[in-house]
């Protein structure tokens, strides 16, 4: 629904705001205008404060901005290219961004067959089943 622009220690530091889709309470807000004043600053001091000691003088971040839903989501577009630059496509992972709903489907199934796959491996080589299925989640995770 939108966004905070935090800079910590001379670092962008975005902090993304999202509500569960289908939420009892949340799930109808479409924009950080629907939160309050009051929401959005304990949002703001909570983040400018979380990583601060208990003792502290001195604040290391800052929020420069807070933004609305169609900026957090080019705010996670630059995120998701700024990743695959460095470290190339994510072999093996879920999508970074859904297109289409079968698409993430068939991505979870993948991932599934993998660990169903890597499970099985794992238990032709030792008797103890509790043990082939804590080595088989172990090393079968993407």
């Amino acid at each position: 629904i939108g966004g905070l622009r935090m800079i910590d220690g001379n670092q962008a530091d975005d902090k993304i705001i999202a509500v569960l889709r289908d939420d009892a309470v949340y799930g109808n807000w479409r924009a950080i205008s629907y939160c309050s004043t009051t929401l959005v600053e304990r949002l703001r001091h909570y983040f400018l404060t979380y990583k601060d000691a208990p003792d502290a003088t001195e604040r290391r971040c800052e929020i420069v901005h807070v933004y609305d839903q169609h900026e957090a989501y080019e705010v996670i577009l630059r995120s998701q290219k700024d990743y695959r630059e460095e470290f190339g496509e994510p072999d093996g992972q879920l999508p970074l961004t859904r297109r289409k709903r079968g698409e993430v489907k068939s991505q979870r199934a993948k991932v599934r067959k993998t660990r169903t796959e890597g499970k099985k491996a794992k238990s032709k080589r030792t008797n103890n089943k509790d043990e082939s299925w804590e080595l088989g989640m172990r090393f079968s995770n993407p």
